[in-house]
């Protein structure tokens, strides 16, 4: 299995909108204006938690936003709790093997990966661990790191 390994760095966070597609059954993210001109020439790849996506830019190495087919019904419902450090910034990312353009890494299984809803909060979270600071990527986007690993992620879409 190629090894991701992730940390925090100060920075802007990516802008835009997370959504849920009632009908697609799945997460995705609107860009605003200057990202989607950027958008275009970022060399994309994708680390997976099962079907639920997180997109970087292979140049910069940047953690970019969420996104994948996600059925409701494989969601379990209840409290969902962040992580007691959040601080807005960016994940940055180091693959221990080269990679190509398009190329999806898996970083969480489905077995290992619990999906849950807290209707009061809105907060929808994907965790495969317990992570011990959370970084906001993007709008209402947070990834959970545990030391160098990547173990979360929350969002809180607006439904669509």
């Amino acid at each position: 299995m190629i090894e991701v390994r992730a940390r925090y760095s100060e920075g802007p966070i990516f802008l835009g909108e997370v959504r849920y597609s009632i009908k697609d059954l799945a997460f995705d993210h609107s860009l605003n204006v200057t990202q989607s001109t950027e958008f275009p020439h970022m060399m994309r790849q994708s680390l997976t938690f099962d079907t639920l996506a997180i997109d970087c830019d292979l140049r910069t190495t940047r953690a970019l936003y969420a996104w994948g087919y996600t059925p409701r019904a494989g969601w379990k419902k209840g409290t969902v709790g962040l992580p007691s450090i959040v601080r807005s910034g960016q994940v940055l990312v180091e693959i221990d093997e080269p990679v190509q353009k398009g190329e999806v890494i898996q970083i969480a299984d489905r077995e290992s990966t619990v999906m849950k809803f807290d209707r009061s909060s809105g907060w929808f979270e994907c965790s495969a661990g317990l992570a011990d600071q959370g970084v906001e990527i993007a709008a209402n986007t947070i990834i959970g790191l545990k030391g160098d690993e990547i173990v979360a992620l929350w969002l809180r879409p607006r439904f669509v």
